[in-house]
Parts: structure tokens; sequence; C-alpha cells
């Protein structure tokens, strides 16, 4: 049996295109939400940082506002220095390390600016699909 954990952007699409139960793909294979990834010291060199790597969907108003080919508002936070995770509104959960149930209320809204992929185990997943 496969070990180890996974998670896939097309995970939730998959799932509800082959009509299997969401609720239960959680309860099985352990799956926790996962909105991006977080790099920390990725440009290397000893100077700290981190990049956020965002599952980004609708609802980022500096992403929807186009302007014959150009973001303006994208372009005014790179003006001004912004880091741009911060424009996804769902981002403050990521920093307050918040919890499935306030994850699942945010992504309920479709206000959240992220686009939802879980974390699994591998072993329980296929499980899941065995039975």
């Amino acid at each position: 049996m496969a070990q180890g954990r996974g998670g896939s952007l097309n995970l939730i699409d998959t799932l509800c295109r082959n009509e299997l139960d969401l609720d239960v793909f959680i309860g099985e294979a352990g799956a926790t939400h996962k909105l991006g990834v977080l790099y920390e010291n990725w440009r290397g060199g000893g100077i700290p940082d981190r990049y956020y790597r965002m599952f980004g969907g609708s609802g980022i108003p500096e992403i929807e506002c186009r302007v014959g080919g150009f973001f303006p508002l994208l372009s005014a936070r790179i003006a001004a220095g912004e880091n741009l995770h911060t424009c996804i509104p769902g981002f403050e959960l990521i920093i307050k390390k918040a919890s499935q149930v306030e994850i699942d209320e945010l992504l309920a809204t479709g206000e959240s600016g992220l686009y939802p992929s879980f974390h699994f185990n591998h072993a329980g997943f296929e499980r899941y699909l065995r039975a």
C-alpha cells in the first residue's frame, strides 16, 4: 500500500466529477486543507525570506481588475513594495493558523480568493478508493 502524504490542485474537481463523497474522503484520508505552499529562505544566500505560493482563485480584485492587458491594482502593490500574497483575502487565515472549521467557513463564502486543495494520507485515500 502507498505510504506518505500528498495533494493536488485538481483533487476536489476530480472527486466531485467521479461522484465521490468529499466528507468521507476527508475522514478516510485524514485530509486537511492545503491553500498554498510556503518556501522559507528560498532565495538562499543566508538572508531569511518567505515566499508564499498561494492557490489563488476568484475574488481577488488585484487580479480581476484588468485594463488593456494590464493589472493596475496589482501593479500598484508591486510599486509600493507590498508582498503580493497579502492581496488574497484568505491569507489572514494562513497567518493566524486557522482551524479547519474556520477555513471551511471562509471557503463557503466564495470570497476567500483561494482555490482549495487537500493534504492527505496516501494509504487512507487508497483504502477509500478501494472501498
